[in-house]
């Protein structure tokens, strides 16, 4: 009996060597995980197909070890396999792959090595002179895969525009009156207004991490972020604080994202995930369910969801809101650092996700266009057509001093008046002996 009085005030915790490498194993995001999975198995289907070839097994390079087996190859070789690696990578299809996927490969050959007991290498740092010849070799093939238009274009999710946004309201696929309606505003405005990522991000969402208050400005929500991609807190990163982002209400408009949180969390446990999955309706209002969540892929699905309800194509993920947020804030002449006190971007990553409008585009096009002399008109688009009459062709003739034929007469604008006679004519002068 004493043993489990003392269990029950214990102070600190008990763990295992199991639950420190689970934790140890859990603070790599998972699509990192994902990443390096998938650099190994490209780097060990390449040894396979390479080992079986007797003729290549002759070489120099010779056996290729596969990933695991690269655990226990000295640097000297192991600079020598990534190199041979760079320039052999193909797809599935044997097409190559654009030079930022080979950059991916390499980048998470070296993570595997790293989190498998080799902290030692790095051959993604350009600075160490040892990994001179990989540097050079990556380097060379990237340009050369950039010189052949491979990875020339990048695809990027789409931000979505005032109009598109508008219109999601109008067919409800954002609504404050439906379940599912007022979930795809919750999404929408958890990435535009709080700067939040994709599925992985939305799916741990809790609700305690959103606190309602008022002060001499006004009414507002307040998102307490914890760990995301860019922070992780860890030890680099204790100076860093998560990311705290105060969005005030606005009275005159409601559908402002105060009272879309406010309308959403009446209506959901004050407790738990935020994303509850939403129930038909059959006439009693807009429920959520108390025991079920929306799966994260479901999750992932929502944006291009409902873009294709609206009617629009294009490659609209999650992403594209976040994307969104930085364009809106960008076009609106925002100072850079509260974009990032936002999106809590790294150093000039914000940048990758502004979109510059068609306005903007056509705004530099005119900045960027020769000097505009307004005595000079731009040619004006010609209609010709063929006439023969005498009329037309005594016309045309004063523009020429000396005339022997006139073979054809066209009509012009600029040259006749109302008659638009463009002429063609054999003529025994120069040209600077016309005069117009």
């Amino acid at each position: 009996m004493a043993s489990d009085n003392d269990k029950r005030k214990r102070r600190f915790a008990v763990v295992t060597a199991e639950d420190i490498e689970r934790k140890i194993s859990d603070r790599i995001p998972k699509n990192t995980k994902k990443n390096t999975s998938w650099s190994c198995r490209v780097w060990d289907s390449w040894a396979l197909e390479r080992n079986r070839d007797s003729v290549l097994t002759q070489t120099d390079i010779g056996y290729i070890p596969s990933s695991q087996e690269l655990l226990d190859v000295s640097e000297e070789s192991l600079v020598k396999y990534v190199v041979q690696f760079v320039v052999e990578a193909r797809r599935v299809d044997g097409k190559p792959y654009p030079g930022d996927t080979l950059t991916q490969l390499c980048a998470g050959i070296q993570r595997h090595l790293r989190e498998n007991g080799r902290p030692e290498v790095n051959f993604m740092d350009t600075s160490n002179r040892k990994y001179h010849q990989f540097h050079a070799t990556l380097n060379a093939e990237r340009k050369s895969l950039m010189s052949r238009g491979i990875g020339a274009t990048r695809k990027q999710a789409e931000a979505i525009t005032e109009a598109q946004e508008e219109k999601l309201w109008d067919i409800g696929q954002l609504s404050l009156n439906s379940a599912i309606g007022l979930s795809h505003a919750i999404l929408f405005y958890s990435c535009k207004a709080f700067g939040l990522r994709g599925c992985e991000e939305h799916a741990k969402l809790e609700v305690d991490q959103f606190h309602f208050g008022e002060d001499e400005v006004g009414r507002y929500v307040t998102f307490i972020g914890r760990t995301n991609k860019t922070y992780q807190a860890s030890m680099e990163q204790r100076n860093q604080r998560n990311k705290v982002v105060k969005h005030y209400a606005d009275p005159a408009n409601n559908r402002c994202v105060y009272n879309i949180f406010t309308a959403y969390l009446r209506l959901i446990p004050p407790v738990g995930k935020l994303y509850r999955r939403p129930l038909p309706d059959r006439g009693h209002g807009i429920q959520y369910s108390y025991l079920e969540n929306v799966g994260k892929h479901k999750l992932e699905r929502y944006v291009s969801e409902m873009m294709s309800a609206a009617g629009y194509t294009g490659h609209y993920t999650n992403h594209s809101i976040r994307a969104t947020l930085a364009t809106r804030l960008y076009q609106k002449g925002v100072d850079e650092q509260l974009i990032v006190s936002r999106t809590q971007h790294r150093s000039l990553a914000v940048r990758e996700y502004k979109r510059t409008s068609s306005e903007q585009q056509q705004m530099v096009s005119k900045i960027l266009d020769p000097p505009n002399r307004r005595s000079e008109c731009p040619p004006k688009e010609r209609h010709i057509e063929k006439t023969s009459e005498p009329l037309v062709a005594k016309k045309a003739s004063k523009f020429c001093k000396r005339m022997d034929t006139v073979n054809t007469t066209y009509i012009d604008l600029r040259y006749v008046g109302v008659f638009k006679c463009l002429y063609r004519c054999t003529c025994t002068t120069t040209p600077s002996s016309h005069t117009t």
